[in-house]
């Protein structure tokens, strides 16, 4: 028996605004920091928590990438979008299509909890296949399931940023080759 999941204040891939108008700094305030459970598509049968947050002053085009918090507990995205490196973040939520605008100060869903696609590094140390072979790039390009990952300062997953804040576990193992990588989200903001 499915489980009753509650309407969404949006539907996921879209904004709050839905590019109807533009928002402002308070529009859907009331909204900014719940939590939504889902079914998970990535995870048959199980469930994904979803979090509404508020993009920061200026547009930003959508790609599978980690976002970054302003600070541990707010629930407001820091201007650079991207999370720093080892800097407190969640994936944004996979239901939006890489390239899609995101409008200053309009509200969307990151992965609070469950399975996210995210793009992970790879041997060049960019988002993209790379064809490098040397074993220490493929050591730290390849992500085992169940090996920590944390966000990178391009807003990419990785395994070797030493300390700060993990987004989560590797649900699957990634290879060097792999622009994407299956990331177990952890709730809450902390380590």
């Amino acid at each position: 028996m499915t489980a009753p999941y509650p309407q969404l204040p949006f539907p996921r891939g879209k904004t709050y605004s839905q590019g109807v108008y533009t928002p402002t700094a308070t529009d859907g305030a009331n909204l900014e920091g719940k939590r939504f459970t889902v079914p998970d598509e990535r995870n048959p049968g199980g469930e994904k928590v979803l979090m509404v947050v508020r993009n920061g002053n200026s547009d930003v085009t959508v790609a599978k990438k980690v976002v970054g918090f302003s600070a541990l507990g707010t629930k407001a995205l820091n201007g650079a979008w991207l999370a720093t490196s080892g800097g407190i973040g969640k994936p944004i939520d996979d239901a939006y299509p890489d390239g899609m605008t995101i409008k200053a100060y309009d509200l969307f869903y990151v992965v609070d909890e469950g399975v996210a696609l995210v793009g992970k590094t790879t041997a060049s140390g960019s988002g993209s296949s790379s064809s490098s072979s040397s074993s220490s790039s493929a050591a730290s390009s390849t992500i085992s399931a169940g090996d920590k990952v944390y966000a990178n300062a391009s807003g990419l997953i990785d395994k070797t940023v030493s300390s700060g804040y993990v987004v989560g576990a590797a649900y699957a193992t990634a290879q060097e080759s792999d622009a994407t990588v299956q990331v177990m989200v952890g709730p809450g903001l902390g380590r």
